[in-house]
């Protein structure tokens, strides 16, 4: 890939080389920087996906400074990003942000008021699974009028013991703590699939919502570790347009794993299913109880849903050749934030939240 992005990480934690600097190169950027609070971390970054003079830097404002870098990348805990999307927009840097983009929507009209102010581009990682293989043959089966109106999408997504913080990432405590991360599996997992199906039904209106949450599961963390965010959700959404929206999630659960969204339509319907490695729409009956009214279409290894690497391809074109910024942009992730807000509410307040008219435009 031609015309090769500077670019500056922040945050050096797991998320970051797991999902983010390994993708880099590939995707037309070279690392300058690296800032970590523990240090140790960015040089380890830099020294093994650093391009030549690559720094690990000893602050925020030591990376921010350098003149040369043309975005940044921020994978820090969810309760920074606000603060660091701003700062790194007012010193020029264009920016990519991990999910979720906020804890509350004040913060997230911040950074609208900061991406104004600056006219750099922004994206949210929590648009993963929309830039997925299987989730554009989705959209494309949609906009095609395969599937005819759509009515209704369901989707599950279920883990065995992987509670972050509590199972594996034990060493990350601020995932247990709502005041640094935000809530539990509805914004740790629930914001893909809110984004996600959202887009693929063109970002309709919001009528009402009604969610529930629990919490209660055993675990081994120590009596002083903060753990107060939720391990199940189920959130029912009704839009001004028509199609009804129910997200089933789970950080933890005593049955199999599982991983679909069902998407159905007055013409035929579609079950997209993931696993570890790979990911296939499976047919459904149309309503004749014919089958096969679509090819079905399997995903290869690799395309398991989650796709970092898509992102940082379509915002290097985005800046490169002057194009629309790719999701999840500043607005759309206000309105994620908005409807995970308002799922927290109904399930404190046991009762469905009317808010049409109520939502942000995306």
């Amino acid at each position: 890939m031609t015309d090769s992005l500077r670019i500056g990480l922040i945050g050096c934690g797991d998320i970051a080389t797991k999902a983010h600097v390994n993708h880099l190169a590939e995707a037309g950027y070279t690392l300058c920087a690296a800032y970590n609070p523990t240090r140790s971390k960015a040089e380890k970054v830099v020294e093994k996906f650093g391009g030549a003079n690559a720094l690990a830097c000893n602050s925020l404002d030591e990376l921010l400074a350098i003149s040369h870098i043309d975005v940044v990348s921020i994978t820090s805990p969810p309760a920074h990003h606000c603060e660091q999307v701003c700062q790194a927009l007012s010193a020029g840097k264009h920016v990519l942000c991990e999910k979720p983009s906020a804890l509350i929507p004040e913060e997230n009209l911040r950074i609208m008021e900061a991406q104004r102010i600056s006219g750099k581009k922004v994206c949210f990682f929590s648009s993963r699974q929309r830039y997925a293989p299987i989730a554009l043959k989705a959209k494309e089966y949609i906009e095609d009028g395969k599937l005819g109106e759509v009515y209704r999408i369901q989707a599950r997504f279920a883990r065995r013991k992987a509670r972050p913080g509590v199972d594996w990432l034990t060493h990350a405590s601020w995932f247990t703590d709502k005041d640094k991360a935000g809530g539990g599996v509805v914004l740790d997992m629930g914001q893909y699939l809110l984004d996600m199906i959202l887009d693929l039904l063109n970002w309709p209106e919001v009528e009402s919502l009604n969610a529930t949450t629990f919490k209660g599961f055993p675990h081994d963390l120590p009596e002083d570790r903060v753990n107060d965010v939720e391990e199940i959700s189920s959130i029912f959404i009704r839009t001004t347009s028509g199609p009804l929206i129910t997200i089933d999630l789970s950080a933890t659960i005593v049955d199999d794993p599982i991983h679909s969204i069902a998407i159905l339509g007055t013409k035929a319907g579609i079950d997209i299913q993931y696993s570890d490695t790979s990911s296939k729409i499976v047919y459904l009956h149309e309503p004749s109880g014919k089958r096969g009214a679509l090819e079905e279409v399997v995903i290869d290894e690799g395309h398991d849903g989650w796709a970092s690497k898509e992102i940082y391809q379509r915002f290097h074109s985005a800046i490169v050749n002057d194009q629309e910024t790719p999701g999840t942009t500043p607005e759309q992730a206000l309105r994620l934030t908005t409807l995970c807000q308002i799922a927290y509410r109904s399930a404190e307040e046991k009762t469905e939240i009317q808010l049409a008219a109520k939502t942000p435009s995306a």
